[in-house]
């Protein structure tokens, strides 16, 4: 009842009784400003109110007082400073050491998996340090340690993956690099591998419904990547790393940034993957991974104009070949009813270019203008035994954006334009298909926030599509935070997508199933739903943090895939009924001891959609999942070990009917794997192994009627486990400050 008559005063009080004064600032060691001070205490003892600076040295403090008034920063170890101040411009504050301290190290952790209390969308940050957990050769692979998303593979030819968040594929989450959407249309599928682990700086998660500024696909959350940034102090002059794995897999993937001047600054990333080994330990004449090759080079541009304009300059290109199928045995081919080899081959050429201007102005800290600007080509040709899909795809997309606050701070405003071109043109076995997008669009966004403890975010967004005139999403974010440790979210938005039956849905290709698509295709809406606490405490000096998550997702329209009603067939059809899904997820972290930290999480998805007015589970997704981390690092920080624990329970399995023994199984069995590596710290160079799939859990017989891929009851489409069995990796990886 008091935190209800809390909030209902904060809402109906008018702002000009009480004057709010945002403070920003950075905390750092005088002399050395690439040196953050976490955890130091800025006071302002007129008001008896203060905060501490974040692992960073940011800090952000709503002041509730007029101006001017003084500020007292201190950390143990360095000396004090007391700050007049009189305006809200950004703070840069610098500590001087303690001469006679010389012996004391002040340090703090940076959280490897960060959920901060202060954001008031429920945003997970995957630091760099959690990324080093595992392989993370690409952003599919990114996920491994983390409770949240799920990986599954697509099929059992081409190693293609899938991610799913909130029970929903992957393509209900919008992927964005540094906020420009990204990896969209036919791209979906294969595009988490275009995103190579060793370029990301960091990657925030957040679930449900997005921020209007990013877009009107998000329905499930969105996927923000960070890259390496050339003028950053933090990223090396030179980085390289090798990798290496039981599939004589062989990856190598470097940097090389250059400050031109004090203004201008590049970076050029490349990144190459090559694979020629065939396995089949299951003995069905199929590879169990398919071979490919890759090259991926990345060069962008950061230039400071004066102190108000900043630019960046980036480009992209990838050449993408994956080959699969049959292994050439030449009984394989007097086997089968067509006298040749079931082969796959997947190849992309794809080109990315896009521009940043922002504008910013010193005197008013909260009051900026940005533009965006992206073309991307992208080319595509797939082969599956005698079934061919090839697609191309130019885009471009506009983004300009205006933000400033309404007399106070606490009152903040974005405005924006955006306008998208998108041309698809496919052909599926001699069948063109081409669509034409034309999407101009408009959006607001208001956020009220009230003493750090209670924010607000309202937004909508107004966009025009062909098929459906002007399309409405809006979007609804609050957060209160009853301590500084422990908060509460609310999330309810909309979103809006066009679907791509095939290319949404590639691995389809990998069936004798005919494929029908019985309607003009719809555009899908959704609502999401979601709550979310979080409490943060300290025990025995040692952190530890529980996080609660509940998500419902309901779809007014969307294509259905319907594997379950014919044997002999795949169908597509508008939603006709319901459709929906529901995940809750609790997660808990505690620091047992010095530098050993143990994350535990279960998650539960409840998804079903109406198939020819049946409502039904939909198939593979996982009910139930259990992820236990544990992480070490000896106090010299010369070894690091990680293992991770993933429990996968049951999933509902697509109609199959096999001709010797009848219909298949209904769900699959439950099964646990296990990831472990280590890392030898050196100066300049790290060396790390280890094993993924530890038990050599496989799914037995992925591939059904694999002697006769072009008879009439092949499918490679119905995976539920690992394929491929355990992966042993070693790799290099060194580096030049």
């Amino acid at each position: 009842m008091k935190f209800i008559v809390h909030v209902f005063f904060i809402l109906v009080m008018p702002s000009g009784l009480l004057a709010h004064n945002l403070i920003k600032g950075n905390v750092s060691e005088k002399g050395r400003p690439e040196i953050p001070i976490p955890g130091a205490s800025i006071f302002f003892p007129a008001q008896n109110t203060g905060t501490n600076s974040d692992s960073l040295g940011n800090f952000i403090i709503d002041v509730h007082s007029d101006l001017p008034f003084k500020m007292i920063v201190s950390m143990v170890g360095f000396q004090s400073d007391t700050i007049a101040v009189t305006d809200i411009s950004f703070k840069t504050i610098s500590l001087e050491k303690y001469k006679d301290l010389k012996e004391v190290e002040v340090s703090a952790k940076k959280e490897d998996l960060m959920i901060s209390t202060m954001q008031p969308m429920n945003t997970q940050k995957i630091n760099e340090n959690e990324l080093l957990k595992a392989a993370c050769c690409n952003l599919s692979e990114a996920f491994e340690t983390n409770p949240t998303i799920n990986v599954a593979y697509k099929d059992a030819v081409t190693g293609a993956k899938e991610i799913q968040l909130l029970g929903l594929s992957g393509i209900y989450s919008q992927l964005l690099t540094e906020n420009i959407p990204n990896m969209q249309s036919i791209a979906g599928i294969y595009g988490l591998t275009y995103i190579p682990g060793p370029w990301m700086e960091s990657i925030q998660l957040t679930k449900g419904a997005g921020s209007v500024v990013n877009g009107y696909e998000s329905t499930t959350g969105l996927i923000n990547v960070e890259f390496k940034k050339p003028h950053e102090k933090t990223t090396p002059t030179f980085y390289l790393n090798l990798f290496t794995d039981n599939n004589a897999a062989v990856e190598l993937n470097t940097f090389y940034k250059v400050q031109v001047n004090s203004k201008v600054s590049t970076i050029l990333m490349a990144h190459g993957r090559y694979m020629s080994h065939e396995s089949d330990v299951n003995s069905d004449g199929f590879m169990d991974l398919p071979n490919g090759k890759q090259v991926n080079l990345y060069n962008r541009w950061q230039i400071h104009v004066g102190k108000r304009v900043e630019m960046q300059i980036g480009l992209k290109v990838i050449a993408d070949e994956i080959d699969g199928g049959q292994m050439d045995h030449e009984e394989l081919t007097s086997g089968n009813h067509h006298g040749e080899l079931y082969k796959t081959n997947v190849d992309t050429k794809r080109g990315e270019a896009y521009a940043k201007l922002g504008i910013v102005y010193p005197k008013r800290p909260q009051m900026s203008i940005g533009n965006i600007v992206q073309y991307v080509y992208h080319d595509m040709r797939y082969n599956f035994g005698l079934k061919t899909y090839d697609a191309n795809n130019n885009s471009f997309f506009y983004q300009g954006i205006f933000q400033n606050y309404l007399v106070k701070l606490n009152h903040q405003y974005k405005v924006g334009v955006t306008y998208k071109f998108n041309e698809v043109d496919q052909t599926f076995m001699g069948n063109n298909f081409k669509l034409v997008e034309n999407i101009p669009g408009v959006f607001v966004e208001y956020t009220y926030n009230y003493l750090d403890k209670f924010t607000l975010i309202l937004g909508a967004r107004e966009d025009y599509h062909f098929d459906d005139n002007w399309i409405l999403t809006p979007r609804l974010h609050a957060k209160y935070n009853f301590t500084e440790n422990s908060v509460v979210r609310i999330s309810v938005g909309s979103s809006y997508r066009r679907p791509y039956f095939i290319a949404d849905h590639i691995s389809v290709l990998a069936t004798a199933r005919s494929l029908s698509l019985t309607e003009t295709t719809q555009a899908e809406r959704a609502w999401n739903y979601g709550i979310n606490f979080t409490q943060k405490f300290k025990f025995r000096e040692k952190q530890y943090s529980i996080s609660f998550d509940a998500y419902r997702t309901e779809f007014s329209k969307q294509l259905i895939m319907d594997t379950y009603s014919d044997s002999a067939q795949i169908s597509f059809y508008n939603l006709d009924g319901k459709s929906f899904s529901n995940s809750i997820q609790l997660s808990f972290t505690a620091e047992l001891i010095k530098d050993l930290e143990l994350r535990l999480a279960y998650k539960f998805d409840d998804v079903k959609s109406t198939y020819q007015g049946q409502l039904r589970e939909v198939p593979l997704v996982t009910r139930g999942r259990g992820l236990m981390n544990i992480s070490y690092e000896l106090p010299r920080r010369h070894w690091k070990f990680n293992y991770t624990l993933v429990y996968e329970g049951q999933k509902a399995l697509q109609f199959v009917y096999l001709p010797e023994s009848g219909i298949r199984d209904t769900r699959s069995p439950e099964f646990i794997t296990m990831n472990a590596q280590a890392t030898k710290i050196f100066k300049r160079f790290e060396i790390y192994g280890g094993a993924e799939n530890i038990l050599d859990f496989r799914q037995e017989n992925p591939i059904i009627n694999s002697a006769d891929p072009f008879g009439n009851n092949f499918d490679a489409t119905n995976i539920w486990g690992p394929i491929a069995g355990r992966r042993i990796y070693l790799g290099l990886r060194f580096s030049i400050r």
